[in-house]
């Protein structure tokens, strides 16, 4: 199931500025097993359920992203059209302010990586982009550190991906009414009224929600 292996994940944490902490570990994407559009798919279900709450429509969200493990097979398989639809995702689709990104553990390969996304990505996002390496004491300033998994220098409990897969499948029925209930489509035209659920030159293929774009 790919929620078991899924990159992201809630850790039912917030940052110091009340932004819900989602936690993704691209290096765990298991390429020969799950495609692009899994992974979104799996994306979809966690900023659905973490939407739901009211504090996290109010404060948005926070994005650790951890590159550990990120080799030379996974930027294979991550093509600018891959990269393009997680930005037009992130800042166009969900209906999330994502206030703060926070990468860790960048591999030597990480300049040809970002180089993927950084095209697409605007510039108040590219603001709030902050690079951290290994040395964790500088995401402790965004990030209570006794929040925080031992992995990332805190003293605060982990939650696998298994464990977040168990908390997305028991809102089976919520999600079941959400599809039952205004239906939006989410293909990702391009210049096309994609945000408006047109249709485009790159789609986000069966993708569908309630999404409603918030301004940031």
């Amino acid at each position: 199931m790919c929620l078991r292996v899924a990159t992201a994940r809630s850790l039912g944490i917030t940052d110091k500025q009340g932004a819900a902490v989602i936690l993704d570990k691209p290096g765990n994407w298991d390429i020969d097993r799950f495609s692009e559009l899994d992974l979104i798919k799996a994306d979809v279900l966690t900023i659905e359920k973490l939407i739901a709450e009211e504090r996290t429509q109010v404060y948005g969200f926070c994005l650790l992203v951890d590159y550990g493990g990120f080799g030379l097979s996974h930027l294979a398989r991550t093509p600018p059209s891959f990269a393009m639809r997680l930005c037009r995702l992130w800042q166009d689709v969900f209906p999330a302010r994502l206030k703060a990104v926070h990468i860790v553990n960048e591999p030597s390969s990480f300049g040809n990586i970002f180089g993927l996304f950084k095209p697409f990505l605007k510039q108040k996002l590219l603001s709030r982009i902050k690079f951290h390496g290994s040395k964790y004491s500088t995401l402790h300033e965004d990030i209570d550190p006794t929040l925080l998994p031992e992995a990332y220098g805190g003293t605060g409990p982990d939650v696998t991906s298994a464990t977040w897969s168990d908390v997305i499948l028991a809102c089976d029925k919520y999600f079941e009414s959400d599809v039952k209930f205004g239906l939006v489509d989410m293909d990702m035209g391009a210049g096309n009224g994609a945000e408006h659920g047109g249709k485009g030159g790159v789609a986000t293929d069966s993708l569908v929600g309630t999404f409603k774009k918030l301004e940031t």
